[in-house]
């Protein structure tokens, strides 16, 4: 089994991007700051959410739907 480890933001770098990314998307504040976060530290996003994954894999190309 895999373990994955825990890391805390400070989520105020990444609210210019998220702001820009809920308006221009009309996302949630919580689905644009997990898309920011996943943009700027260029890592997967893996989503079960169909409307933040077609509008974020305009932005990111490593999100993925969960079927």
């Amino acid at each position: 089994m895999l373990r994955a480890s825990r890391i805390l933001y400070n989520m105020r770098q990444f609210l210019p991007l998220a702001l820009g990314l809920s308006l221009q998307h009309k996302l949630s504040h919580w689905d644009a700051v997990y898309l920011a976060l996943a943009i700027e530290h260029n890592c997967s996003l893996i989503t079960a959410d169909a409307r933040l994954f077609c509008s974020g894999k305009t932005h990111h190309p490593a999100i993925s739907l969960l079927a």
